[in-house]
């Protein structure tokens, strides 16, 4: 059952995003702060379109975060970043991506967004990128990242 995420579900995303953020190039640099998450977590729920999805009996499968912000080449057009989208290892390959995709879509365009850029790393599983074609997504940047 996908859902807004609620206050209440704070520790089940920190904890889900404990087990995202090992998987991805950030962690080669930088620690995973959990003051920081927490704050972008409570302004993903009060601004943002925050989503997740659970079994019948509550187990956690899967999340998808999507920040609202003014285009930088137009700010009469509002865009949605991808700040997470995440499905438990245990539930991949059932669909359930898909359904994040399609729920937080909806909400976004609800919110006057008119476009959704989704991230796609280096680390992301091969799958992910063809969950999102399937969606409606296509390729349309590449970004490089020097350590400093």
């Amino acid at each position: 059952m996908i859902r807004k995420v609620m206050y209440k579900d704070l520790n089940t995303v920190l904890q889900s995003a404990a087990k995202f953020y090992p998987t991805t190039h950030y962690a080669e640099t930088d620690e995973l702060d959990v003051d920081s998450v927490t704050d972008v977590i409570m302004d993903l729920i009060d601004n943002g379109v925050f989503l997740l999805d659970e079994t019948d009996d509550g187990a956690f499968t899967g999340m998808i975060g999507i920040v609202a912000h003014p285009f930088l080449f137009n700010r009469n057009n509002i865009k949605g970043y991808e700040l997470i989208w995440w499905v438990e290892p245990a539930y991949q390959h059932t669909g359930i991506g898909i359904q994040l995709l399609a729920e937080a879509a909806a909400l976004c365009k609800a919110k006057g967004i008119n476009a959704i850029q989704m991230t796609h790393m280096t680390t992301s599983p091969p799958q992910a990128a063809k969950a999102l074609v399937k969606a409606g997504y296509f390729h349309s940047e590449s970004s490089y990242t020097l350590r400093l």
